[in-house]
């Protein structure tokens, strides 16, 4: 901003004193009067300041971070200005703080305009814009930067300079139709989206599809409820329900599913139903999908119904039974690895294409699926055989006409087989597709049996590429980048801020924003850049010179410049700087004349105003391009392994809980305390720190305790300048002497109560992690940081950590049940007591949390007393009560005193300053269960740990799990493990202590692949839930500190496939060494390579450096010719650079070149790669302390392990390969170091593999680093082109144009990279011309006649050979050819004056014609040729009458011919000839007839009919005889019997409506009704003699308005409003009879079919269905994709507004809305299904009947039961109707307002206006009931949920003034629900108050000062004073009605105080000073914490008026 403000100035000067020197010009001292200055503004400025104080009692923080202070310091700018100074210069200015400068919508323009004569003609500085007379330039439309014009005579030169520096991206998405390309690999199917509900099913699919497009299916699913799991700790609003999910529902095969389950079942105690919305089903081929991915920690269970042969099977329940449970199917269990039983069950044959919602039909999509080959790595669309992979899977297998068995090249684009309108799916119709392939392809196998992980590293099986366009996108996840700061991306949409986590979602992890929006408009998109090579300075300089050679002749030149510029050292592949330049001419020649317009008006009826011109331009441009690489940054990163980190972080102590160890017993488990050290009990001079701890720096500094900075640790970080960055530390303490929690030992103990065998006890931890596929995510180890006991103390006993990752049992209490602490304790155990029900939720009840809150063992300490006697009898004999007494004070621990040892004790207390505790003792209990949430103030501060209930439930899924299965890693903590050497040892950190000692920090790093050994059912990396540590085997207590904690994740993974063929693969471990964490390393150091820089970010005050690492490869055993590789898939073109060079470093137990690294780049891993290989030089083990930098960097990175490969090298091998001959280019050729397979290209990299070979006789041991994948030796590049542009046009009556042009590769805009573009040289011509022949006939015939015509033809010649694309096309000829023309008639037509209709208007009709003819022809390498003919025509007549009435009738033609020969792979034939032919004939007729003033009929008719076209088979072999034969017979025959009917749409309406009334009682009333019907027919796809059927649809609406003004009847002022709407339809698929030719009349025998009636929809349409089953007009039930259904929907609203005396008002106004939706048999035509919705107003008013509910149902209610009650409690008419709420209950609701100054001259008198306002709206809602599948069990419909609302908005509100001064409003909101569960019996109650107060008092006061400023002159001032105060009060309440239990789910309680007091200075100064309390307390706890914010200051406030 500062150089842009500088800029500014600069210029402003430059025009003052060109200002001046043109006044000084004698034309204008004579002619002008001194210049003015003009000055126009608006806007404001505004300047805050003041202080904010926030409480917060939350346990998550640290006890100083719980009261904060913060200043407040805000400058809020929008201004507009507009100044003029004479009429020369000028001031533009539109700014605002909340936008950058360089922000378009920010304008700051500063301008000079220069007289007639003057050489300067205008200087503009600021946003400009510029364009190019050179039409083969272009430059941006926004730029900010200095603009000039001069004139010298005839030359005019223009110049541009324009800077732009910005630290932000920016980008658009933009929703609605636009063409996205999309490419696709067969492994990018969608995962975890598509699931079958079952094996029986999934069997089923293949065979359901085998007859594509007919679907043969015997399934119908009718009803399905999707279960999906939520955790116990999420809101879900009281709507989880238990559900009991069975595998063996899931998992038949060979019977259908059926019945309730049996054998495994997995629990689901929180499962929450999904929305119909989220959800899709496939009724035909039983799936569903969901609208996004399961989560891996989520399991997903289903319950439905289905008819299968004739048969109505349930699975699963829809209703909770007895017990509160529902049983579904599990669909996906937590585990969703390829070793689940379950992973059958997810479908892999989805492929998202990004259309979620969008797509509206096959014009939407163009799809096409080719295959690479291998042999030429070109894609090609055919199999050997000639048919194309499209028809091979079953995507393309019928043609337009909907025949079977004849493809046409385009999608068969089917709802539910091969698409998903919903989901935006393409779905490939087999279960496997890429299984099972023609012979000689090998299948891809890994695809479904392996993960999608471990299956894309099979890259040469990865060969299919679906590719295509879809016009609908619904954009959902963009790529938006890496090393972007969480939280800091902003997102508007229409002006509206969206919020993050609501509208749209970040994954940062994975460069991804996901927009959730459902909006249409686009949505602007800020990322800040982190990273300094992202932050670019651009630069963009022009300066063009045009000289008038002579009239109307003009030549031009021109040059520009664009500089990049990143700043940083390092430049990335994909984001290099650029440095272009671009040199230009231009000739421009420019004619017009009127003279010839009016001298060729006398042959035609053109304008004479519009001139004849000629125009004609050509031009020559050339772009030279070329980085900058300034700042020695010749290199270019392709990977500097840097984009590893850590993906979980698990220092924090919070996230930890006690853990069990299942091959131990309990009575063993000793007391380990972990925790986080508080800074106020270690900081110096810390508010609130014991004054035991002030006194005793020794006891805070100690290492174990004290706080480290970062620079310590890590003294190579650059850091924020501003902040101190502390390092958050995990401690460990553990006490093997000491009993942990629940140890009931009675043996064992010593006198002064310790344990006597410390040796054998152990304790555990567990954390859950956020990721639980470990392999997806790129986990590749644990990372520790922890400081060496022993260099604390040498002394400190030895021992064993185990680290665990996997599943673990979290039985804490050996009692066979999940205790926790959610809920009053009942059931009293051996163990202490537990709830006999599972909470709804993860929080404590409202029944007091002091009872709640005593352990898992259910009891308070005292308790335990009583129910352990007999415990503490046995441990009484053996200790010393003493024990736990120092000086007289009693501390914790004592078993004694806390039998179960759960206890918790807070860090602060007057017990521990007694005794001056040191810090770890302070922490000893700190993880006690017992009384950790209890809300108390210790020493004023919050003792509370959390505010969540304890509980042994690991993972919140509410089911104790008892199984374990993980992975072991044991870490042995000795002075030998710790040491260069030890097993995890990777590095060390040695710091010195302020005491003078050194305190030791060694990193150990665990590799996941290197386990010591797996316990339990088979773990796998696919499914880690949680991670473990365990100390055991010490002899005497230990404290351990982890620094960092961490699993580390690495784009880079182990190559597991086979990479030689001869050799096996090694175990191999990846590992990152970094600066600042292994500068320390031993014996090797880590240092960087030379020339190896640093990445940078933009810090506070500075830049700030990244981390610069390495990627180590740890072999611990090779042997002899094995291998080992790492692998990254990518997508690099490496043909523009010369070089390619690595870093690495070897060391180990390894000689001198017998380690060998090789480099492979190619399309895959295995079968298509350039090879390069090294014999690396192994790093001596010795002494690096004592040296350099510079000597250590010789030493650790040779130069001789620098491996640089020229990239010639490559393409030379293979071009010595091909020269070679008949080569198995399936085997590897070999030159030296470089070798080939198959067929690579350095133009399309999408697989790098790195690894290294055993090239020595015997076994080695070795760790290799590389560094720095980087390209240099890129040139110049560029190219040229040419245009030569002529136009010319006769008036009106005709123009033509002709374009001229080429380019060669490289060529093109001047701020793009050249080597990233397509390198093809092209030449084009366009041709266009328009021709008007009405205008050669006589004006008053009335004739349009508009002729056009186009004319394209491109040709291109690529740079690089297209079948061998790092090679140079050495061919001729050009390879890509695209030739167009079009031949447009638009709009003929002869609109002569017509005759009078009716005496009241006059008639106009016309007669239309139009004509599209189009050509156009293409070849390309995949296709040899392919030829395109659209032929569109179309009639139209149209007669219209005076009155509205008219008469339109349509005929169109549309014929598409469309022949491709494509090449064809193999040997059995060269090309294939793919046709595709469609011919349509639109005939359409609409009337609108009015035959009384007040009605209308409207018809409307349209048939689509398909033509008889020549078969394909006919058009590919040229056989022109035939074809004329077959046109002349079959397609006349066709056209004159009007065509095959494809599908017909019919319409009418009848509008009736009062007329003009004169009685006085009906004049006030208008009424309408009107009726109208809808009728289509649609045909279906025919394969052979067998047909689908066509589907058939009705819709009939009735609409009733009526409208009475009461104020026209009588005196009374008011209106009735009435609204009625009536709308039922039907859909009838499978319909036998063909649609007529006219009207869609169709005839079965000598009916007709369907009925008069249906096609008009004046029907019983249950009975339509019935009498069209009965006639056998629908096919058999197996056949159709679904069944016959029709709906009924009633809408009713009425409403009354009366204001019987001035001042008050009433309305009274009531709804009902009723639909419901049936499903019919097609072999009965009886209701199979039905589900329905009603809502209505009502008057509810009947409080709270919560208690009497519970009474009444309080044994084991039945669903019928709870509805009767809650009917008679909450409804005014109990009575049901067919099981259905009465319409009794339909009452009206009102609003009264009432202004009491108006009805009374005595309030008026104290007050103008006393508005008082009351309204009631109350809704009685059934949101989704069902028709029974078991009318005998009751009532005959299934009411899912009953829900009432009383909503008071507001129940009293008041609006007030009195005088001019004072100003009161008042308003109290109060809103109740109360909703009936019925499928697990609970009664949900909602509660909602608020109240707001406001009261403004306004004083008028005398000037405070005066002034003759225009901004402080003012004739008086004023001080307004605002109070407010607002309450919240939200809460919902669960009520069991199964178990008589009550609970709270939510709530809070929020209070606002709001002072204000504004003194207003002037009209445009304003002085205010402000005060804000805000205190949310909340009812729950779990939820939110209790929290403050107090926030006072001052505001001047400034506001420019125009």
């Amino acid at each position: 901003m500062k150089g842009c403000l500088n800029l500014m100035l600069c210029v402003a000067g430059l025009l003052l004193s060109a200002s001046a020197l043109a006044q000084q010009l004698p034309s204008d001292s004579v002619r002008n009067a001194s210049p003015q200055l003009r000055v126009v503004t608006n806007g404001s400025i505004t300047l805050s300041a003041g202080r904010s104080t926030i409480w917060e009692d939350n346990p998550l923080l640290p006890q100083s971070y719980r009261k904060r202070t913060m200043p407040i310091l805000e400058q809020q700018s929008n201004l507009h200005a507009n100044v003029r100074y004479g009429d020369r210069l000028w001031l533009d200015l539109d700014y605002n703080t909340d936008r950058s400068l360089s922000s378009s919508k920010n304008r700051l323009r500063l301008g000079y305009r220069g007289g007639e004569y003057e050489m300067l003609q205008s200087l503009q500085a600021g946003n400009i814009s510029f364009r190019s007379h050179n039409p083969l330039i272009s430059t941006p439309s926004n730029l900010f930067g200095v603009l000039g014009d001069f004139w010298a005579g005839p030359l005019q030169l223009r110049f541009l300079t324009s800077i732009q520096r910005d630290n932000v991206r920016r980008m658009t998405i933009r929703r609605g139709k636009q063409v996205y390309p999309f490419e696709l690999k067969s492994s990018d199917y969608e995962v975890n989206k598509h699931f079958f509900l079952s094996e029986f099913f999934a069997k089923k699919y293949d065979k359901a599809l085998w007859e594509l497009p007919l679907v043969e299916s015997d399934i119908k699913i009718l009803r399905v409820s999707v279960w999906i799991e939520s955790a116990g700790t999420t809101d879900n609003g009281g709507r989880a329900h238990r559900v009991a999910a069975y595998r063996s529902l899931s998992m038949e095969k060979e019977t259908p599913p059926e019945g309730q389950g049996q054998g495994e079942v997995s629990e689901i105690p929180y499962a929450v139903r999904l929305d119909e919305e989220s959800y899709e089903v496939n009724p035909i081929l039983g799936f569903i999908s969901l609208r996004f991915p399961l989560s891996d920690s989520k399991r997903l269970a289903v319950s439905y119904e289905y008819q299968y042969q004739g048969k109505r099977i349930r699975v699963g329940s829809f209703d909770a039974d007895s017990s509160g449970t529902i049983t579904a199917a599990l669909l996906a269990d937590r585990d969703k690895s390829p070793s689940s039983d379950l992973w059958a069950l997810m479908m892999k044959n989805g492929y998202s294409i990004g259309a979620t919602g969008r797509l509206d039909g096959a014009e939407d999509l163009d799809v096409k699926l080719s295959y690479l080959e291998p042999s030429t790595g070109v894609a090609t669309e055919m199999t050997p055989s000639g048919e194309t992979w499209m028809k091979w899977m079953g995507l393309d297998v019928r043609d337009s006409r909907g025949i079977g068995g004849v493809s046409d090249g385009r999608l068969d684009y089917t709802p539910g087989v091969t698409v998903s309108e919903e989901m935006g799916t393409l779905f490939i119709p087999r279960r496997e597709p890429f299984r099972s392939l023609p012979d000689g392809y090998e299948p891809y196998e890994d695809l479904y049996t392996e993960s999608p992980t471990r299956a894309k590293e099979r890259q040469d099986l990865d060969r299919f590429r679906i590719t295509g366009s879809v016009s609908a996108r619904s954009q959902e996840t963009v790529k938006i980048g890496h090393r972007i700061p969480r939280g800091s991306i902003t997102a508007t949409q229409g002006g509206r801020s969206l919020i993050e986590g609501a509208d749209y979602t970040v994954d940062y992890d994975q460069g991804e924003l996901r927009v959730l929006s459902t909006s249409d408009e686009p949505i602007e998109i800020t990322i800040p850049q982190e990273s300094q090579t992202e932050v670019k300075r651009k630069s963009l300089f022009g300066l063009e010179a045009e000289l008038a050679l002579a009239y109307r002749l003009t030549l031009g030149a021109s040059l520009y410049g664009y500089v990049e510029d990143s700043g940083g050292e390092k430049m990335r592949i994909g984001q290099e700087d650029l440095r272009n330049t671009i040199l230009g001419t231009h000739l421009t020649y420019d004619f017009s004349s009127r003279k010839l317009s009016r001298w060729l008006s006398r042959f035609a009826t053109v304008s004479e105003e519009i001139p004849v011109s000629l125009r004609a331009k050509m031009a020559y441009t050339h772009l030279i391009s070329d980085y900058n690489t300034s700042g020695g940054r010749g290199a270019i990163v392709v990977d500097d392994f840097e984009d590893g980190g850590t993906a979980v972080d698990l220092t924090s102590s919070l996230r930890w809980q006690l853990s069990t160890l299942r091959e131990s017993s309990p009575d063993y488990r000793a007391h380990l305390a972990w925790f986080n050290v508080d800074p106020l009990l270690v900081r110096e001079g810390a508010p609130g720190q014991p004054t035991g701890l002030s006194r005793r720096p020794d006891l805070r500094q100690s290492p174990l305790v004290r706080e480290y900075r970062v620079e310590e640790l890590f003294p190579g970080r650059d850091l924020d300048q501003l902040t101190t960055q502390i390092i958050e530390m995990l401690n460990l303490s553990y006490y093997p002497d000491e009993r942990g929690p629940y140890n009931y030992r009675t043996d064992g103990w010593t006198s002064d109560g310790k344990l006597a065998r410390p040796h054998d006890n152990w304790a555990s931890i567990v954390s859950t992690l956020e990721i639980r596929d470990l392999e997806k995510e790129r986990i590749t180890s644990i990372e520790l940081w922890v400081l060496d006991p022993f260099s604390i103390r040498p002394d400190a006993p030895e021992g064993d950590l185990m680290v665990d990752l996997g599943r673990f049992s979290e039985e804490i209490i050996p009692d066979g049940a999940l205790d926790f602490e959610s809920d009053l304790p009942k059931v009293t155990t051996p163990h202490g007591r537990r709830s006999e029900t599972l909470p709804s939720s993860r929080s404590f009840s409202s029944q007091g949390i002091e009872e709640q809150d005593v352990g898992l063992d259910g009891i308070s300490s005292s308790d335990e007393q009583v129910l352990f006697a007999s415990y503490l009898k046995s441990v009484t004999a053996h200790i010393d009560p003493q024990a736990w007494s120092v000086g007289g004070v009693q501390l914790p621990g004592s078993p004694l005193g806390d039998p179960s040892g759960d206890d918790y004790h807070f860090y602060l207390g007057d017990h521990w300053d007694r005794v001056e505790a040191d810090i770890p003792s302070r922490y000893k209990y700190i993880n006690g269960t017992e009384g950790n949430s209890l809300p108390r103030l210790i020493q004023g501060h919050q003792s509370a740990r959390t505010d969540l209930p304890d509980s042994e439930d690991l993972n919140g899924d509410g089911v104790l799990s008892t199984t374990d299965g993980y992975f072991r890693y044991h870490l042995s903590v000795t002075k030998e493990a710790l040491r260069p050497g030890g097993k995890w040892y990777s590095g060390e950190v040695e710091i010195r202590e302020e005491d003078g000692r050194s305190s030791r920090w060694v990193k150990l790093t665990i590799p996941l692949s290197k386990y010591d050994a797996t316990s339990g059912a088979h773990p796998t990396m696919q499914d880690i839930e949680s991670i473990r540590l365990t100390l055991q085997h010490f002899d005497k207590p230990i404290h351990l500190r982890c620094a960092s904690l961490r699993l580390i994740s690495s784009p880079w993974q182990r190559y597991t496939s086979v990479i030689d063929p001869d050799r096996s693969n090694a175990e191999l471990t990846l590992q990152t060494h970094s600066l600042e964490e292994d500068s320390g390393r031993s014996p090797i150091p880590y240092v960087s390579p030379k020339g190896v820089v640093r990445g940078q970010r933009r810090g506070t005050l500075s830049l700030a450096r990244y981390d610069e690492k390495a990627l180590a490869l740890s072999i611990p055993t090779m042997e002899k010719d094995e291998v080992a590789a790492v692998y990254r898939a990518t997508d690099l073109d490496l043909r523009h650079y010369r070089y390619l060079t690595l870093h690495t470093h070897a060391e180990g137990e390894v000689r001198d070149r017998d380690l060998e690294l090789f480099v492979r780049l190619g399309s895959d891993y295995s079968a298509n790669y350039y090879e390069y290989r090294l014999p690396l030089m192994v790093t001596p083990r010795r002494d690096y302390s004592g040296m350099s930098t510079s000597e250590k960097q010789d030493l650790i990175w040779p130069l001789s392990n620098v491996l640089q490969i020229d990239l010639s090298e490559l393409t030379g091998v293979k071009q010595e390969r091909a020269s070679q001959g008949a080569l198995d280019k399936k085997e590897l050729y070999t030159r030296g170091r470089v070798s080939i397979k198959g067929y690579p290209s350095l133009g399309n990299l999408s697989a790098i593999l790195i690894g290294v070979r055993n090239r020595s006789s015997g076994r080695i041991s070795a760790e290799v680093w590389i560094n720095d994948l980087t390209v240099s030796g890129v040139g110049q590049m560029g190219g040229s082109a040419w245009l030569a542009d002529v136009q010319a046009t006769l008036s009106d009556l005709g123009s033509a144009s002709i374009k001229v042009g080429g380019q060669s590769g490289g060529y093109g805009d001047i701020r793009n990279d050249a080597r990233l573009r397509q390198q093809l040289t092209q030449t084009y011509i366009d041709l266009e011309t328009m021709l008007e022949l009405g205008k050669l006939l006589p004006r008053e015939w009335g004739v349009q006649a508009p002729v056009r015509y186009t004319l394209l033809e491109n040709k291109k010649t690529p740079h690089y050979d297209p079948y061998d694309t790092d090679l140079p096309y050495r061919g001729r000829e050009p390879i890509y050819l695209e030739r167009a023309d079009h031949l447009i008639l638009n709009n003929w037509r002869v609109s002569p004056e017509g005759e009078p209709l009716t005496s009241g208007g006059k008639s106009r009709s016309d007669l239309t014609f139009s004509y599209d003819l189009t050509h156009h022809q293409r070849k390309d390498p995949q296709v040899i040729e392919e030829k395109n003919r659209r032929m569109h025509t179309t009639i139209d007549y149209r007669a219209e009458g005076g009155d509205g009435d008219y008469l339109r009738l349509h005929s169109g033609w549309s014929r598409v011919d469309n022949t491709s020969l494509m090449p064809t792979p193999g040997e059995e034939k060269e090309q294939s000839a793919q046709v595709y032919r469609n011919w349509l004939w639109d005939r359409s007729l609409a009337i609108k007839w009015s035959p009384v003033d007040f009605g209308s009929l409207t018809i409307q008719s349209n048939t689509f009919a398909l033509i008889d076209n020549i078969p394909p088979e006919v058009v590919a072999r040229g056989e022109s005889d035939l074809s004329f034969r077959l046109f002349t017979d079959r397609i006349l025959r066709s056209i004159v019997s009007l065509g095959t009917t494809d599908r017909y749409q019919g319409r009418y309406c009848i509008t009736l409506h009062t007329p003009s009334m004169r009685h006085s009682l009906l004049t006030p009333l208008y009424a309408s009704l009107s009726y109208s019907g809808d009728y289509s027919w649609r045909r279906g796809v025919v394969v052979g003699d067998r047909s689908s059927g066509h589907t058939i649809k009705n819709n009939g609406r009735l609409d009733l308005q009526a409208q009475y003004d009461l104020s026209k009847a009588s005196k009374q002022v008011g209106e009735l409003r009435l609204r009625y709407s009536h709308d039922a339809g039907s859909m009838i698929p499978g319909f036998l009879p063909e649609a007529g030719k006219i009207f869609g009349f169709g005839h079965q025998g000598q009916l007709l079919s369907p009925t008069i009636g249906y096609m008009l929809s004046i029907c019983d349409y249950a009975g339509e269905i019935g009498h069209a089953v009965r006639s056998r007009w629908i096919m058999d039930d197996s056949s159709l994709s679904r069944l016959p259904s029709y709906f009924v929907k009633d809408d009713l609203s009425c409403a009354l507004s009366l204001s019987p005396v001035r001042g008050l008002s009433v309305e009274l106004f009531l709804t009902q809305t009723k639909s419901n939706s049936y499903i019919c048999s097609s072999i009965t035509g009886d209701v199979v299904d039905m589900s329905g919705r009603l809502t209505m107003s009502t008057i509810g008013l009947r409080g709270d009947r919560t208690e009497r509910l519970l009474s009444e149902l309080a044994d084991s209610p039945t669903i019928e039961q709870a509805i009767d009650c809650f009917a008679s409690g909450y409804l005014v008419s109990p009575k049901m109707s067919r099981g259905i709420p009465s319409s009794l209950n339909l009452l009206p609701n009102w609003l009264l307002t009432i202004d009491l100054a108006t009805l009374s001259d005595a309030v008026r008198s104290l007050t103008p206006r006393l508005l008082i306002k009351h309204q009631y709206s109350g809704l009685l809602e059934l949101p989704d009931y069902r028709l029974r599948s078991d009318p005998e069990s009751g009532a005959p419909y299934d009411l899912q949920t009953i829900t009432t609302t009383d909503l008071f908005s507001p129940l009293l509100g008041m609006d007030t003034s009195v005088g001019k001064s004072l100003t009161l409003s008042a308003a109290y909101v109060l809103s109740r629900s109360h909703s009936l569960l019925t499928g697990s019996l609970r009664l949900l109650s909602q509660t909602d108050r608020r109240c707001d107060v406001s009261l403004r008092y306004q004083l008028k006061l005398p000037p405070l000062f005066r002034s003759s400023l225009p901004l402080l002159s003012s004739t008086s001032s004023s001080l307004e004073s605002n109070i407010g105060y607002s309450f919240t009060h939200t809460s919902l309440e669960e009520a069991d009605l199964r178990r008589s239990t009550q609970n709270r789910l939510r709530g809070l309680n929020t209070h606002s105080l709001r002072l204000t007091l504004d003194y207003h200075c002037s009209q445009s100064l304003s002085i205010r000073g402000f005060w804000r309390e805000d205190i949310r307390t909340p009812l729950v706890t779990g939820r939110q914490y209790p929290y403050r914010k107090s926030s006072y200051g001052a505001m001047l406030l400034l506001t420019l008026h125009p």
